[in-house]
């Protein structure tokens, strides 16, 4: 477990992981976001941001301590202000679909639909507090594989996730502050069973919502037409129904169409380049 102890010179910062953060002169701070540590520090005229992950893939949270970072860290240097103090960390989904891998034979009748919910790991936006400036850069809470879904001649380049799928939300683990419940509808809509084994879910269109003790993404539906037909994907417009008093974190990326028709079930059989 990561040491959190705060530095002396962050007494007064907020606790809360996406308040702007002033650095004292001096100052090197570290966060831990799932696997993903994070230093930073104001160096004359310019930010250094430097970060690892967990060889161990172990998870944790701690926000602006004073954990050491390795000797052989490298750092990234962005130009800043001779005013600017300040960070702001923002939560995001990640930037490109998921490519859904159940641990568990999971199969939907024909006719059927089934409502399940998926761990989709955080990403987090790094930013001045400056108005109107960039971007420094985002990053991962859990580095995920790169994979690609479709055929040697179309498709698009996703992320790998391997997760539990469960049936009901209180089942996923509620220590991981890092990951996002995702409610995700599929139907069937076929006069075959349909196997879920490797499913596309597009995060990039859904929104990001806080609730009372869970973070969630807007629901999504899948309508499973045939092997050789794109299926309907539906991206949800509002927080969903399971908790109350959910308040907006991130818009989607993208422009949240009510929906599109896409290619959404693969199989294990398939090539998809794991590793690019």
């Amino acid at each position: 477990m990561l040491a959190a102890t705060m530095a002396s010179s962050s007494s007064q910062r907020p606790n809360t992981a996406w308040n702007p953060y002033a650095f004292e002169p001096d100052d090197v701070l570290h966060w831990r976001f799932g696997t993903l540590d994070i230093w930073a520090q104001r160096t004359g005229l310019e930010w250094w941001i430097g970060w690892t992950f967990d060889k161990e893939k172990k998870s944790g949270w701690a926000i602006a301590d004073a954990l050491p970072h390795p000797k052989d860290l490298v750092w990234n240097r962005w130009p800043c202000g001779p005013k600017e103090d300040s960070l702001r960390f923002e939560p995001a989904l990640p930037d490109r679909p998921l490519i859904l891998r159940p641990t568990d034979a999971i199969f939907v009748p024909p006719g059927e639909r089934m409502t399940s919910f998926i761990a989709v790991p955080l990403w987090i936006r790094i930013k001045k507090t400056v108005k109107g400036a960039p971007q420094l850069i985002e990053l991962p809470t859990q580095h995920l594989s790169n994979t690609w879904f479709g055929n040697w001649t179309e498709g698009e380049l996703c992320y790998s996730l391997k997760c539990k799928v469960e049936r009901r939300f209180d089942d996923l683990d509620k220590r991981r502050k890092d990951l996002v419940i995702c409610p995700l509808e599929v139907r069937n809509k076929t006069d075959d069973t349909l196997q879920l084994e490797r499913v596309c879910v597009r995060v990039p269109h859904l929104a990001l919502y806080q609730g009372p003790t869970y973070r969630w993404t807007a629901a999504g539906r899948i309508v499973y037409r045939g092997a050789h037909q794109p299926s309907r994907v539906v991206f949800g417009n509002s927080a969903p129904t399971f908790q109350d008093d959910c308040r907006s974190l991130a818009t989607a990326r993208l422009t949240n169409r009510r929906g599109l028709l896409a290619r959404s079930f693969g199989h294990q059989s398939m090539p998809d380049m794991e590793g690019l």
